[in-house]
């Protein structure tokens, strides 16, 4: 990337530009698709990171026309597949890239993403190499928890889960993963013991706090939700969710606030389809002021 030719392209990437450097890319490898095989891995990556499949794609092929042997490339071609849910083929891809380099953790691990994405039990095998490889590294014990998991078998799924936590207490996925299987497989009260455990290691995640929120709305325990959202209002003043969820709350006995809560939410994430649904919803309920209107509102 050093080279006079590819100098704007540089340019824009160290100014954080990655559209511009895209582009400046594309026209550099378009005029001149001889071009070192670090132009292309570039681009691919660049492409990645803003999320253009469609464009990775097609780019990333042409630098392994290039390099058929390029374990980079082809490694980044199976997570594109990922991305984009074509599963059969970023399977495909990511076992050739394994067959360059058969203990590559970056590889194993997006193997084994994509096995789990689709609930396939050969998640297992992948994860397990992996922690035997790494037996510290929290991430590999919890996707090997979730494989565990999507098979049915809760009792190895928490062992691993419990572990991944321990790991790295810091890991909100983790502690996450651990509430949805206890939602599955325990009482309230346990999936809330989990969440005072999870919020105890970290006690400023904004998504733990909305997990507990949801446990107690679905608990039924409809005060105590009320309260712990009240609570987390008076600290968190501009979290739309917060007013969405004791929105939710509060609608069946104080209609005309939970609109005002609803429309602050739609307010501070007006791209949130879910609050303009319970807004409708409540105002189509509301018996207060003008029902008519309410209703036109509602539609």
């Amino acid at each position: 990337m050093s080279v006079d030719r590819f100098a704007a392209a540089q340019a824009a990437l160290n100014g954080g530009r990655l559209d511009e450097a895209a582009s400046e890319l594309i026209r550099t490898l378009s005029e001149e698709p001889e071009a070192p095989i670090g132009a292309y891995r570039q681009l691919a990556m660049t492409l990645f990171q803003l999320k253009d499949w469609e464009r990775a794609e097609p780019w990333t092929k042409a630098g392994l026309a290039r390099a058929p042997r390029d374990f980079d490339l082809m490694n980044l071609l199976g997570v594109v597949y990922r991305r984009m849910k074509r599963a059969p083929e970023a399977i495909a891809t990511l076992n050739d890239a394994l067959k360059l380099q058969p203990k590559n953790a970056a590889a194993l691990s997006n193997l084994g993403n994509v096995y789990n994405d689709i609930k396939d039990a050969r998640a297992i095998d992948v994860f397990t190499k992996l922690v035997r490889q790494k037996p510290t590294e929290a991430e590999f014990q919890r996707q090997l928890g979730r494989a565990y998991w999507f098979q049915g078998d809760h009792q190895k799924a928490e062992m691993r889960l419990s572990l991944a936590v321990k790991l790295n207490s810091q890991l909100v996925d983790g502690w996450l993963d651990l509430v949805a299987l206890a939602q599955e497989t325990r009482d309230p009260a346990s999936v809330l013991q989990v969440l005072d455990r999870a919020i105890t290691a970290l006690p400023g995640s904004i998504r733990l706090a909305e997990a507990r929120a949801v446990a107690l709305r679905r608990s039924s325990m409809l005060k105590e939700a009320e309260a712990y959202l009240e609570e987390l209002l008076k600290q968190h003043p501009n979290e739309a969710w917060i007013y969405y969820q004791l929105g939710g709350v509060v609608g069946d006995v104080q209609r005309e606030r939970a609109t005002e809560l609803l429309n602050r939410a739609i307010e501070l994430a007006p791209q949130k389809l879910d609050y303009r649904l319970a807004l409708a919803e409540n105002l189509s309920r509301a018996r207060y002021g003008d029902e008519g209107d309410n209703v036109e509102q509602s539609y």
